[in-house]
């Protein structure tokens, strides 16, 4: 017979494990169903908020019988509390609050942490309408202390810790149009607690906001905006925006000149291949005191569109050959700063 198979500590309690099937980071998004509603900053139909009553009960191991079946679809907790979501368990008489300064609250003993780790298991219905049916669905976590794995419809969808960053999962595959159910379990103490330590309440639980937000099958992912002045007097600037549609970076968008309705953007590309879905093509769109300006790359049969002018690459250097006719002063200074909003927008309107 081979070597016994070794047997691999609990992910609290694992280095080397730190996520399981998050999503990457990215800048906050909320998705809108028009620019016109994205402009306004208002309620949106593909965000939904979980915040509010959640089913909860605190166990003082994870390795409690009920803590690890309450995620299953027949189990029933009618009979556990109720608690407000977002907030920290022991703020409502579950546990203690703890404060240290330098020493650590549980035998110093790393990667492990005590068997008595205070678990607080979460569990709440919630509904997705149908208008969501063919888009992609994501769930997020605000922030948990210490670390938490989530399910949904009693399926294992991922693992998080790092206490003050969002945990988001693509949830799509687990969910039905309708009634479904999300449970977490948050353990009070995992490997991170050694580094999250020092000077501060220790305090556990959801404590930050809880949504679902849908988008499309192809969607914006996320984006990176970088301004470069131009010359000594902060006179000019670039604009350098680097998107990604999915895991996948879409565009690279560089040394763009901020310009009035009457003059174009000069822009290139890098490299020639800037869209990595047939049809699909990229908006971005700036604002100069309230007046927003529209700026377009798509695939077309024509070529490149640019502020309605076609524009044309060099043979695999990516560069736009355009007109340039200058760009506004932008009369910024510490003292007085310019402030330039953006929205980025996919073709069929989905921003």
């Amino acid at each position: 017979p081979g070597p016994p198979t070794p047997i691999l500590p609990p992910d609290w309690e694992n280095p080397v494990v730190v996520e399981r099937n998050k999503t990457p980071p990215h800048v906050p998004l909320n998705p809108y169903p028009t620019v016109e509603s994205a402009l306004l900053k208002g309620q949106t139909p593909y965000v939904k908020s979980l915040d509010g009553r959640w089913r909860f009960k605190l166990f003082q191991s994870p390795e409690a019988t009920e803590a690890n079946k309450f995620f299953e679809p027949n189990f029933s907790c009618d009979t556990w509390d109720q608690i407000s979501v977002p907030s920290n368990w022991q703020m409502l008489g579950y546990d203690k609050p703890i404060y240290t300064n330098v020493q650590y609250p549980f035998p110093c003993d790393p990667p492990r942490v005590p068997r008595e780790n205070p678990t607080g298991c979460y569990r709440r219905e919630f509904d997705i309408p149908a208008e969501w049916t063919n888009r992609r669905v994501f769930l997020s976590f605000e922030a948990a202390n210490s670390a938490l794995h989530v399910w949904i419809n009693g399926n294992a969808v991922g693992y998080s810790q790092d206490s003050r960053l969002p945990a988001e999962f693509d949830i799509t595959p687990f969910i039905v149009t309708g009634t479904n159910f999300v449970a977490a379990r948050v353990y009070r103490w995992c490997d991170g607690s050694y580094l999250e330590d020092q000077d501060f309440w220790w305090l556990s639980g959801l404590f930050r906001s809880v949504r679902l937000y849908a988008k499309p099958h192809v969607y914006i992912a996320d984006y990176t905006v970088k301004t470069t002045f131009t010359d000594a007097h902060m006179t000019d600037a670039r604009v350098s925006i680097v998107c990604k549609l999915g895991t996948a970076t879409l565009c690279n968008i560089k040394d763009t000149r901020f310009a009035d309705q009457d003059h174009v953007y000069i822009c290139s590309l890098a490299g020639g291949h800037y869209w990595d879905v047939e049809g699909d093509h990229i908006q971005a769109r700036w604002s100069d005191q309230g007046v927003w300006q529209k700026f377009t790359i798509r695939a077309d049969q024509e070529g490149p569109i640019c502020h309605g002018n076609t524009v044309y690459f060099r043979a695999h250097t990516g560069q736009y050959i355009g007109r340039d006719e200058g760009a506004n002063e932008l009369n910024a200074s510490c003292d007085q700063p310019q402030a330039y909003g953006f929205i980025i927008e996919k073709c069929d309107g989905s921003a």
